[in-house]
């Protein structure tokens, strides 16, 4: 049987010349394909460089290595556009390679289609979330997971991915042998790669050790030094050297962020409320409650209450000293508790709400008012709240700056 490295090379020799370090990565992907104990590729490369291209003349290599009726590809991508370009491309293939390899005649439709007289297809799927056939395969294939940013950040976007791989992908691997190979570029340290525990990783980036481009028919390392002078780090670690920072998530907000005045200059008209975070690992996160001054389309941060082992007692004190008419409760989690024995034991009464979205898309959407809108006073634990602002989102404590966001949400309720 031909080997994958001469299948690539045979196939297109001039792509191939050029990029020559993916003949190493088609070594690594037949030694897998081979191997019964391995069951999970992770491939991970710089965008462009040729990798959703390796997956589908391997998947054409496949049928011709094991293809007796049985071998069936399941391939997935971010968007159904995408994998139906990926479907007619690896069908083109195919037939243009019947004659070497003996394939018998296709059949089907773009989002499922069939080599000879089968009646299970064998090479099928589509973009996620999207309307995926409901068949099984023993080789899936999930490639560039992710439209966009928005999507790698999204809380949402993340639950979906998870739902989607404990209910359909589990179920739809077929056999003993079965295998999962994940491509595409690095997004964050929780993004779908992260969801697997591979047996082989293959990680190739754009720069070597040594600073120098590691190949020179994808991009020179003239032409990556200045794409790299462009991008925040964040973004050119994460999908050029395939090494996501934490959350893969740039610091939103800087020493310079912020906005200072006097609780003194709040004007006579400004309308007070409090907003009231409690803790959701007690003893570790911080308790907090913030309040906030609002006239017309400015808000004042006036004082906060933070506090890591906080007492409720000491919150009610905190609360009533603090008296607004206005009292917002998160309650997911233990919030709901909380608000009760508020109301019961203090005749504190608060307006409840829920979050439903992570910390750092939810900070994303507030950061222009925080900018623009908000003021911050002066109050004890001020300099707390800059250094959580300033970290976020790779501090260990967030909970500070999380209730200003949670302010933004409920600024416009009044």
């Amino acid at each position: 049987m031909i080997s994958f490295r001469l299948f690539c090379i045979g196939t297109d020799p001039i792509f191939f010349k050029r990029r020559a370090l993916l003949l190493d990565v088609a070594d690594k992907l037949e030694a897998f394909f081979f191997n019964p104990e391995q069951k999970i590729l992770n491939l991970s490369m710089p965008p462009r460089m040729g990798k959703s291209y390796m997956l589908t003349l391997f998947s054409v290599w496949s049928f011709a290595q094991k293809f007796n009726g049985q071998t069936k590809i399941f391939r997935v991508c971010a968007e159904n556009s995408l994998y139906q370009d990926f479907s007619k491309q690896t069908q083109f293939l195919t037939e243009k390679m019947s004659g070497l390899l003996d394939f018998e005649p296709i059949s089907g439709t773009i989002d499922r289609w069939y080599i000879g007289d089968s009646t299970l297809p064998h090479f099928f799927g589509g973009g996620f979330g999207g309307n995926i056939t409901g068949r099984g395969g023993n080789i899936a294939i999930f490639d560039d997971m992710y439209r966009g940013y928005t999507d790698a950040i999204s809380a949402a976007y993340d639950r979906d991915l998870d739902f989607f791989l404990q209910s359909v992908v589990r179920g739809r691997m077929e056999g003993d042998n079965y295998k999962i190979i994940n491509v595409g570029t690095r997004w964050t340290v929780n993004d779908w790669f992260s969801k697997f525990v591979p047996d082989v990783e293959i990680l190739v980036p754009a720069l070597n050790e040594q600073g120098n481009t590691i190949c020179d028919g994808y991009k020179s390392t003239h032409e990556l030094l200045a794409l790299k002078d462009t991008l925040q780090d964040y973004i050119w670690s994460a999908q050029f050297m395939q090494r996501p920072t934490e959350q893969g998530r740039q610091r939103l907000f800087s020493a310079d962020y912020f906005t200072f005045g006097k609780e003194a200059d709040i004007p006579s008209t400004a309308r007070y409320f409090t907003v009231i975070d409690p803790a959701s690992d007690f003893g570790k996160d911080y308790f907090v409650a913030g309040l906030y001054a609002k006239d017309r389309g400015q808000c004042w941060l006036v004082d906060m209450f933070a506090e890591q082992s906080a007492k409720l007692s000491d919150v009610a004190d905190w609360l009533s000293s603090n008296n607004t008419r206005y009292r917002f409760i998160e309650t997911n989690g233990m919030g709901q508790n909380i608000r009760q024995q508020l109301e019961k034991d203090y005749r504190l009464f608060c307006i409840p709400f829920s979050t439903n979205k992570d910390k750092y898309s939810r900070a994303w959407m507030a950061s222009e008012w925080i900018r623009d809108s908000l003021t911050i006073c002066n109050f004890e634990k001020k300099e707390l709240f800059l250094q959580q602002a300033s970290e976020f989102p790779t501090s260990e404590h967030d909970d500070l700056i999380d209730n200003v966001v949670m302010a933004f949400e409920n600024f416009n309720k009044l």
